[in-house]
């Protein structure tokens, strides 16, 4: 019996017999048969190599259609599940000049859901806590002998309270919360559904470093965020057009979207990273506040109702 090795490129055939076996005719046509055997096999694999090629395209189409169904079906999902966000019942003992409503979450889909559900903030819980930024932003822009006393964490506290006075969060999770590098967000279990990073302008390298915390901060779902620049220079102006134009040069951005007034919020879409069809929402809200007059260290704070908040130097 022969010994067959295929090795890349060619195949070895081995004959072995006693001299008395199959003559060299019989070996010769026995070898010419496994030849035309291979060189058969060689030809059908090659048919069936350029036929598949031939509907690649084609599975590739299917299996991309069939994908983007799928995570469409989950967004769907996901749209209609809201993050339930609700007004405190002390709220009107607060002076923030906000009209009050109701926040009431989304309705359940009645088709299956996934088995971990996943929470977005609605549009108008969304710009409910943006109109109380914006308020706190104007009564702080109108106190500059305060806000320059104040560092970074000392406005930012003054934020959260601001925040917490108004809303608070059901059994699903914290609401306002600092954590860590983390400055303002509403959690759902452990997903972050809605971030805020506050920074000081120095340089437009900081702006590039606020979006890249922002975008590892939020989940994959439909979230928003907001980027709050706290601005010391004289020439507002310069620094909010130096700002814009450092997000509209990230790779994440898909589009700016018409600013109401440029001054007070301008609004970005941006994609997930790695994710180019998961979006974003962006608020850019500049504070422009007073120079500081003292430099004020950065201490740990507790403040009541389980709101925390971390030395951002210590992580």
């Amino acid at each position: 019996m022969p010994d067959v090795v295929v090795h890349p490129g060619r195949i070895l055939i081995t004959w072995h017999q006693p001299a008395e076996a199959a003559s060299a005719e019989q070996i010769k046509a026995w070898i010419d048969q496994q030849i035309a055997s291979v060189n058969g096999f060689l030809r059908q694999s090659q048919a069936n190599v350029e036929a598949f090629n031939g509907q690649l395209a084609g599975i590739a189409r299917r299996a991309i259609t069939s994908r983007r169904a799928e995570m469409q079906a989950f967004r769907d999902v996901a749209e209609v599940l809201g993050f339930p966000l609700r007004r405190r019942g002390d709220a009107a003992d607060f002076e923030v000049p906000l009209k009050r409503r109701a926040l009431t979450s989304l309705p359940e889909p009645s088709t299956a859901v996934p088995a971990r559900r996943e929470y977005r903030l609605g549009d108008a819980d969304y710009e409910a806590a943006l109109t109380v930024l914006e308020h706190q932003r104007n009564g702080l822009e109108r106190s500059p002998s305060l806000t320059s006393r104040l560092n970074e964490e000392q406005i930012r506290l003054i934020l959260l309270i601001g925040l917490n006075a108004v809303f608070e969060g059901q059994a699903l999770g914290e609401v306002f919360n600092a954590a860590g590098k983390t400055d303002i967000l509403i959690r759902s279990g452990d997903a972050n559904v809605f971030v805020a990073e506050c920074k000081i302008w120095d340089g437009p390298a900081v702006v590039t470093a606020a979006l890249g915390q922002l975008l590892s901060y939020l989940t994959w779902r439909d979230t928003k965020g907001a980027l709050v620049l706290f601005i010391r220079n004289a020439n507002v102006t310069a620094v909010i057009g130096k700002a814009v134009a450092a997000i509209e040069a990230h790779p994440c951005l898909v589009r700016a979207l018409p600013p109401a007034d440029g001054s007070a919020r301008r609004d970005f879409i941006l994609h997930a990273e790695g994710d180019e069809n998961q979006l974003l929402r962006l608020a850019f809200m500049p504070f422009a506040l007073g120079e500081t007059t003292a430099k004020q260290p950065q201490v740990n704070r507790a403040i009541p109702d389980g709101l925390q908040v971390t030395d951002p130097s210590g992580g």
